[in-house]
């Protein structure tokens, strides 16, 4: 039968009319609207339990986010109610922060060991990293960033020596921050938005594939626009944001089983 993503058709498993395929492994949950959606603990554990059985491994998370505690009662429980399920964790930080003046390696590593207790991990599997102090002079913020980044390289060398994290991809901000960062070595790739309707970053995403760097994207439906804009599909319009070579991933915020459901079956036709 047909599946439905809000108001938009997901094609059916035995539909030919789309011939595009997502993995699940292309899926990274985002958790930051969890508290949204009422549920209990128990029911909570069960969507996790299902999300898992899926495919999708991956959890996006902030603890800026209301959402933040709860993810954590969440994965406390699943801890205990199943202790061989784990998930990996892309977690967004930013240093300097919107406050700061500049780069604190310190703070950094303070904000790292943070989220690995809050998340009862050892390991991070990557940072979203995020340069917010200045955001109003772009030209500024690089070249602050410039400055700090032969402090910035030793502290990134250290958290990953000691696989406190796996990789850092830069959310930019700004095309012209994204240029700076791939050029970067300290940096693993990016994470910008794309979808058919946000295509600025393409040339820096092209840029990663170069440099044998990856990308990560943010709101492949741009906020739903795109389902009433093209008239498309939640499949074809993932699989389009998918498409560029150096793009391993997208970051989708949902609590319907249904909708991840249809997208993964959709994926393993």
């Amino acid at each position: 039968p047909n599946v439905f993503f809000g108001n938009v058709r997901l094609i059916s498993a035995t539909s030919m009319a789309e011939p595009s395929c997502v993995r699940a492994d292309q899926i990274i949950l985002g958790t930051m609207r969890l508290h949204e959606t009422s549920r209990s603990l128990d029911e909570w554990l069960e969507f996790f339990v299902a999300v898992h059985r899926l495919g999708i491994r991956t959890l996006h998370s902030s603890s800026e986010y209301e959402s933040f505690e709860l993810l954590r009662d969440i994965l406390d429980a699943l801890s205990k109610a199943a202790p061989d399920l784990s998930f990996g964790h892309v977690v967004k930080l930013a240093e300097p922060g919107f406050d700061d003046a500049e780069f604190d390696g310190q703070r950094m590593i303070d904000h790292v060991d943070d989220y690995r207790s809050s998340l009862g991990v050892d390991h991070i599997e990557c940072v979203q990293w995020m340069w917010r102090a200045g955001l109003a002079d772009d030209v500024a913020r690089v070249q602050s960033f410039a400055v700090a980044e032969p402090e910035m390289q030793s502290v990134f060398r250290a958290l990953k020596t000691t696989s406190a994290v796996g990789e850092f991809l830069c959310f930019p901000y700004s095309t012209h921050f994204a240029e700076r960062a791939v050029q970067s070595p300290m940096i693993d790739g990016l994470t910008v938005y794309r979808n058919r309707n946000e295509r600025e970053y393409d040339g820096a995403i092209d840029a990663c594939a170069e440099a044998g760097k990856k990308v990560t994207i943010i709101r492949p439906f741009d906020a739903g626009a795109c389902f009433t804009a093209h008239g498309a599909d939640a499949r074809s319009l993932l699989s389009d944001a998918l498409e560029k070579p150096a793009i391993t991933a997208a970051i989708l915020s949902s609590s319907n089983l249904a909708h991840l459901g249809a997208l993964v079956t959709e994926a393993r036709a």
